[in-house]
């Protein structure tokens, strides 16, 4: 489901995306064994391979496996881009670490057992979530040990709230002022059918005319995956999320209604229109989401100066 908030998620996927490709590079060697060094700890190959099948699962489930037999637009493969990612993802990782040693943080066996737990019910719950994971060999000791990783950086940064992350409420106010645009509503919930041909989706769309269940149709018949599965729910999104054509439709669409088959780039769409919102977002609604915004602006900042004392030798050519 898209998030509500979309504009504030797409900044935050950017200040991730900058605090993955902070650190410079390093003209020493590395062991074939390991993939890099921070300050004396090693961060070794077996631990860089598990992290890179982890994006490439990721990718697969949103995407497709054929997305890996494309190149970006800068002509840089996908795998490629994602092994940088994860260097520079498992080296903040490994400083981040270091700080909460220093603090004597930990992740408990309860804490790691719900959230193992957690993972288990998802993944049976979910044929291709459990099929891509299969395949690229998450197994439990692997999956254990991101989720304790996860869990005491989580702890280290809650750790310094207040401290070295100092975000109050006059500051979301300000933001919220100062951008007050952002939280415009014109909203559309829907789900749609997605099918590469044209006389398919105009079957489809006769056959839910006259009756027959819009979910069911999206699983047995939707080629958006990510979407099939949840009987074609995309959530709510706003104007400039979707292709023209397909946003077009939505927002012209009535509650309750199920357009005619759709033409984009992507195939033929089949919208369900479920609800509209419009109106201005209270403040009170979004201050949370506002505050972990700043937060993660900070939380960056000290980033950067971790990076900045700490001493990472890198291998080259991953």
């Amino acid at each position: 489901m898209i998030n509500k908030h979309t504009k504030l998620l797409v900044l935050m996927l950017a200040l991730v995306m900058m605090m993955t490709t902070i650190v410079g590079c390093s003209k020493e060697k590395v062991n074939d064994e390991d993939v890099a060094v921070v300050n004396g700890v090693k961060i070794t190959a077996e631990q860089f391979d598990k992290n890179v099948a982890l994006f490439k699962m990721d990718y697969e489930i949103q995407y497709g496996p054929e997305l890996f037999t494309k190149d970006n637009a800068d002509g840089v493969s996908l795998i490629a881009t994602i092994k940088e990612q994860v260097m520079e993802k498992l080296i903040m990782e490994e400083l981040l670490l270091q700080e909460a040693a220093k603090k004597n943080i930990t992740a408990t066996e309860e804490d790691i057992k719900a959230a193992f737990d957690e993972f288990v019910a998802f993944k049976e719950s979910n044929a291709t979530f459990k099929s891509v994971a299969e395949k690229y060999d998450m197994n439990d000791a692997f999956v254990k040990e991101v989720l304790t990783r996860d869990s005491i950086i989580y702890q280290y940064r809650e750790s310094i709230k207040g401290d070295i992350l100092t975000v109050g409420q006059a500051d979301a106010e300000k933001f919220y002022n100062e951008n007050i645009d952002m939280f415009d509503l014109d909203e559309v919930k829907a789900s749609h059918i997605l099918v590469g041909d044209a006389l398919l989706a105009d079957e489809l769309y006769d056959r839910l005319i006259r009756g027959e269940d819009f979910a069911d149709l999206a699983k047995e018949y939707s080629e958006d995956k990510g979407s099939a599965e949840n009987g074609g729910d995309l959530g709510y999104f706003k104007r400039n999320e979707m292709v023209k054509e397909f946003e077009n439709a939505a927002f012209s669409t009535e509650i309750g209604e199920i357009s005619k088959p759709v033409e984009s780039s992507f195939g033929y769409h089949i919208i369900y229109v479920e609800d509209k919102i419009q109106g201005k977002e209270e403040f009170e609604d979004v201050e949370a989401d506002i505050t972990d915004y700043l937060m993660s602006i900070e939380f960056q900042k000290h980033i950067e100066e971790l990076m900045d004392k700490a001493e990472i030798t890198r291998k080259e050519n991953l």
